[in-house]
């Protein structure tokens, strides 16, 4: 599923770095059993967005437009544990690479499925989210063979209690909902209907739509493209809060620095120095792709997703370039790397 995105507002130093925090912050696919989880609200069709006033609090100072990242394209690793504890003693069930290029005007949102057979950092196949046991430097080590030697610049890890109090934060939020579905909720037998095209998602259904899977047909595949579409949806409501609401911007950095952890060159100054960067983006700054697919399999009794041989080489060479634009064009309606 590709989308847009419209240009962004420049924002203050907080709203950066919320904007920031969006990104690092991954769908969570899967509940413990152990926890319920909070009765979802129905989900409801967007009706046309309406102009929003200007917020009248003091605009920042305009930031220096120097770019405090390493030259080339910069990359990062982005997982969502499955857990409400420490998300280090979680399973990474959604995982993606987040690409900006070296023009810093362009970005790539590329998630590889949780089930993925792959090479593991050690020497053993498995799925892709066994390769972690708390260790993200191993998980990174993995992904980045998976995608030919791709270097991974940066990391960024949370869980079901950070991605949570992000969304209250944000309070609400839109996303393009691909599928069209219903979820009944196994706590307490409450549907949760989730309309094909845009919806609004609030801090009450936002995890069953992430993590639904079993009712979507292609499974986890799908369940990816929710990743992407939450992740984008996301970044629109801190665009729209940057001119409306500065003070829940505070609120949303806020949680981000208590629950996300980073690794890399990613520090406030430098998330603030890209500030001109990211506001000159256009309606085709983003792309939304998938490490293609074969089929799935079975092995030693797991059901796994088989990468694809020919299409992953062809997408790792062009996330060495820095620029996936080309390959997404190419692949553009294949379902394999959607």
């Amino acid at each position: 599923m590709d989308a847009v995105t419209s240009p962004l507002p420049p924002l203050s130093r907080r709203g950066l770095l919320s904007a920031g925090a969006a990104l690092a912050l991954t769908a969570c696919a899967r509940t413990p059993e152990r926890t319920p989880v909070p009765g979802p609200s129905p989900a409801r069709v967007l009706a046309p967005d309406r102009p929003t006033p200007t917020a009248s609090a003091t605009p920042s100072p305009t930031p220096t437009s120097t770019d405090p990242l390493p030259p080339g394209p910069f990359t990062a690793l982005l997982a969502g544990t499955d857990t409400w504890e420490d998300p280090t003693t979680g399973r990474p069930d959604a995982i993606l690479v987040a690409q900006l290029n070296a023009a810093r005007d362009h970005l790539a949102l590329v998630s590889l499925p949780r089930d993925a057979w792959v090479p593991i950092d050690g020497g053993r196949e498995g799925k892709v989210n066994s390769g972690y046991h708390g260790d993200v430097e191993r998980l990174t080590r993995t992904v980045s063979a998976v995608l030919g030697g791709l270097p991974i610049h940066a990391t960024a890890l949370t869980g079901f209690t950070g991605y949570t109090a992000i969304v209250r934060a944000l309070g609400k939020f839109h996303v393009d909902n691909a599928i069209g579905s219903t979820f009944i909720d196994p706590n307490n037998g409450r549907p949760s209907h989730f309309a094909q095209g845009r919806i609004t998602l609030t801090p009450e259904d936002w995890l069953v739509y992430a993590r639904q899977r079993k009712e979507l047909p292609r499974g986890d595949l799908d369940r990816t493209a929710r990743h992407r579409a939450i992740l984008l949806g996301m970044l629109r409501r801190v665009r729209e809060l940057a001119t409306t609401d500065p003070t829940a911007l505070a609120g949303l950095a806020a949680a981000a620095a208590q629950h996300v952890r980073v690794t890399g060159p990613v520090t406030p100054d430098a998330v603030l120095a890209l500030t001109p960067k990211l506001a000159a983006l256009g309606q085709d700054a983003v792309s939304t792709l998938m490490v293609p697919v074969a089929g799935f399999g079975n092995r030693g009794g797991q059901s796994v997703t088989l990468l694809h041989p020919d299409l992953t080489p062809d997408l790792a060479a062009a996330l060495a370039s820095g620029d996936v634009r080309d390959y997404a064009s190419r692949t553009a309606g294949d379902s394999r790397t959607r």
